[in-house]
């Protein structure tokens, strides 16, 4: 088994070799890493209800910790290709699915889903694209979000996307 290095992010992780990003999942729904994230157990079960995350609503949290990887690997997907359209970013070139994914965040295997894109080491060095620059590409930034660029490079760590339209026919974003 060989070790492929990443780029983690709180939400997702970017293999580099590879040029896969995927999502960091718990029973092949998404997970997120950051140390504000509320546990699960407490958080499905109501106990949390009153609870003051301050950046995001108890309903944000469970609207995004009970959202599959396989609809955030659409959503990424399109909002991947909408960008490099409007030359933000690197393309989309297909979805990648693990039917084993295993981490040491968790005890058991699960299935995960990402997606697939052009090397973006060798994409020309740009600046970071605004929020109005990715807002007109059709893509929506989620609260308190940043771009975080990455050497100089296309590659933004950390950014999660939602959707803008009714791409895919339910709704829009998470």
């Amino acid at each position: 088994m060989a070790l492929i290095k990443s780029r983690k992010g709180r939400w997702n992780f970017f293999l580099e070799r590879l040029n896969i990003k995927l999502p960091y999942t718990y029973n092949s729904l998404i997970d997120c890493r950051a140390k504000s994230t509320p546990k699960r157990s407490p958080l499905f079960s109501g106990k949390l209800d009153s609870v003051d995350f301050k950046k995001y609503q108890v309903s944000d949290w469970k609207h995004a910790l009970s959202k599959s990887c396989k609809r955030r690997a659409v959503e990424n997907y399109i909002a991947t290709q909408r960008l490099a359209e409007a030359g933000l970013g690197p393309k989309a070139l297909g979805f990648c699915y693990i039917k084993n994914f295993h981490s040491h965040l968790f005890k058991k295997p699960c299935e995960n889903f990402g997606i697939i894109v052009e090397n973006v080491y060798k994409l020309p060095s740009k600046k970071p694209p605004t929020e109005v620059e990715i807002l007109n590409a059709g893509v929506h930034l989620e609260q308190n979000q940043k771009l975080l660029p990455a050497t100089g490079k296309w590659l933004c760590r950390g950014l999660k996307l939602r959707l803008r339209s009714n791409a895919y026919g339910r709704g829009t974003g998470n």
